[in-house]
């Protein structure tokens, strides 16, 4: 993985952490170039525009809860029936 990419996930990585504290709405290009520690242009230079990091972000996260909740959902042991 080239220095590019490695910082696209981690700039990806915050944004898709960021918005649990302010809301969707709250993820600007200057807070997370900030947060992140880059400029604004160079946080827009890896995904070309606002919107298109957006798209990652959410791309990303869908990946994240899909990783994390419904693979490990469907390995899980069926759960039992005792209250019923």
């Amino acid at each position: 993985m080239g220095r590019g990419a490695k910082t696209q996930d981690a700039i990806l990585a915050r944004a898709v952490a960021l918005p649990s504290r302010s809301g969707l709405s709250g993820l600007t290009i200057g807070g997370l170039a900030k947060d992140i520690g880059l400029s604004k242009r160079g946080l827009i230079t890896h995904f070309g525009t606002k919107e298109a990091l957006d798209l990652a972000m959410l791309q990303a996260a869908a990946k994240l809860f899909g990783d994390s909740v419904v693979v490990p959902a469907f390995d899980a042991e069926p759960a039992s029936r005792a209250c019923a």
